[in-house]
């Protein structure tokens, strides 16, 4: 299977590469048109048909026209697959369908004959519109990516919101705040430490230490 050489997405696209994705877009325009040119023919001459509104002659026609446009179609898909190594695999669906309709038109009957050329019609249209679809040939048709933007910036509104409340504390807390400060130190403002007691504020805090690492060894 030949390699597809991939821009990397750190770069600015070049002249060949913009060439590239508009013969892409075009691409798929013109096989999604060519597609529903088949959907739309096949629909009339099944209207058509069923009012009684249409001559033999102009049945032939209209079938020849969708015939030529389905053996294009069909021709694109296998010229895609050649390319990338899977022609088998189309090739595999599109006899299966072909052997079903030459099935049903050995029955050599009227209605046999209309059923096998519909089946045709529509399997092999559906058939190479999901091979295209599968292979990105009509990616333009594809699911659009989600979109992520409100999402994220109703995240970044939140964070900043936090951020800033850190930063910058309602009044209400602020007062609490100083309240109880003010409250520690009028509880506090008479209590003195002199050396000595800080020494043995130390000590004991040392001792605490130890003991605790004496502790953790013994068990």
């Amino acid at each position: 299977m030949p390699v597809r050489r991939m821009r990397s997405a750190d770069t600015d696209p070049t002249v060949e590469d913009l060439s590239t994705y508009e013969k892409a877009n075009q691409t798929a325009t013109f096989l999604a048109e060519r597609l529903e040119t088949i959907k739309k023919a096949h629909s009339m001459l099944k209207k058509m048909e069923r009012t009684g509104m249409i001559s033999p002659m102009e049945v032939e026609e209209r079938v020849g026209f969708i015939d030529t446009n389905i053996e294009w179609l069909s021709s694109q898909c296998q010229a895609y697959a050649k390319e990338l190594g899977i022609i088998d695999e189309l090739m595999d669906g599109l006899s299966e369908i072909e052997e079903r309709a030459d099935e049903a038109e050995r029955k050599n009957s009227y209605a046999s004959r209309i059923w096998a050329r519909d089946y045709r019609v529509v399997k092999k249209t559906t058939y190479c519109e999901g091979w295209l679809y599968r292979n990105g040939f009509l990616y333009a048709i594809q699911r659009p990516l989600p979109d992520y933007t409100e999402e994220l910036f109703s995240r970044m509104v939140s964070e900043a919101r936090v951020r800033y409340y850190k930063e910058h504390p309602p009044v209400r807390l602020r007062r609490a705040a100083d309240k109880v400060f003010k409250q520690l130190a009028a509880a506090t403002k008479n209590i003195k430490f002199d050396e000595a007691t800080l020494e043995d504020l130390d000590k004991g805090i040392e001792e605490l230490g130890g003991k605790g690492d004496n502790d953790a060894a013994t068990g």
